[in-house]
């Protein structure tokens, strides 16, 4: 109760007085009337769902660390996948397949926003083009989200065109547990042993809730599973600070995304050497395995 308390007075805090405020910036159009604005782009990490005009302020998180010329899955805050991307070249065009889940929907990204057709096929093979010539300038950022029925393993047969049709290599690069939320000042340490036998050096862990809160910044309840934490594992004791949800709600604040305190911590791994997503069953030395332990240790992992 304590604890709780702490967490809601902090809360009021920062929702009150910091620049995490209710209020967005506003501008006055030329009949006086006020114009919210903000990011409206809905993959952004600062997706903001009050905003009437978009002021170029979208940021997406991990977007910019991965090699040039590579693809890679990006977990949405709102359970979809957002296909990321690190250019040197004009894009004209691309070809590629997704493995392992089947694609319920496309959602706008960089390419639809840059005039760009993007279809896909029940074989998992994506086509984007331009009936205009247009195309995807040089730099990183969300290609397509998509919404798929399960977790995807890999992009495969990946082309990538330049304006002129000139094909450029591309690799896809497995990481998939990038974690896309905002802090929330409520969070929950998972420590992973250096006794674990059954990790690889380079194999990736990412911290689930299968039932967390989705939405950001305002009270519609979305509830999913969510990525909430991640790490690389390199032989040695990991620690993976876990990001929390905040409900507000009720008090005539916001919910803010991440676990709910009273649901089971899942762990997925990420298998570099076999390029295979597995679910991993934790042998606890310290907690219960839920996200209302304030920390939790794993001594072993089994798949």
């Amino acid at each position: 109760m304590i604890k709780k308390l702490i967490l809601t007075i902090m809360y009021l805090c920062i929702f009150s007085c910091s620049s995490w405020d209710s209020n967005s910036p506003t501008a006055v159009t030329d009949d006086n009337s006020t114009t919210i604005l903000g990011c409206m782009d809905s993959n952004a990490s600062n997706f903001n769902t009050n905003a009437m005009l978009d002021d170029d302020s979208c940021t997406y998180i991990g977007s910019g660390n991965h090699p040039i010329n590579s693809l890679w899955f990006i977990p949405n805050s709102d359970g979809t996948w957002g296909i990321g991307y690190n250019s040197d070249i004009q894009i004209g065009g691309f070809q590629i397949t997704i493995n392992g889940s089947t694609i319920i929907t496309l959602i706008n990204g960089d390419a639809q926003e840059n005039g760009f057709t993007v279809s896909s096929g029940n074989t998992g093979i994506i086509l984007g083009f331009s009936f205009s010539g247009a195309i995807i300038p040089v730099g990183s950022g969300i290609l397509f989200s998509l919404e798929l029925d399960t977790t995807p393993i890999s992009i495969s047969d990946i082309i990538i065109a330049d304006e002129f049709g000139i094909s450029t290599p591309f690799t896809f690069e497995a990481t998939y547990f990038l974690t896309n939320l905002e802090m929330t000042g409520n969070t929950q340490l998972t420590i992973l042993s250096s006794t674990i036998t059954t990790l690889d050096i380079g194999d990736e862990i990412g911290v689930f809730d299968t039932h967390g809160i989705l939405n950001y910044n305002e009270c519609t309840n979305q509830i999913g599973e969510i990525l909430v934490g991640s790490g690389i594992w390199k032989g040695e004791q990991l620690e993976i600070v876990n990001i929390g949800s905040v409900d507000m709600c009720s008090f005539g604040g916001v919910q803010v995304a991440g676990y709910v305190e009273s649901n089971p911590i899942i762990i997925k791994i990420w298998d570099v050497s076999e390029q295979k997503l597995k679910i991993g069953f934790p042998e606890y030395s310290l907690g219960n395995g839920f996200f209302s332990d304030i920390l939790v240790s794993i001594s072993q992992l089994s798949f």
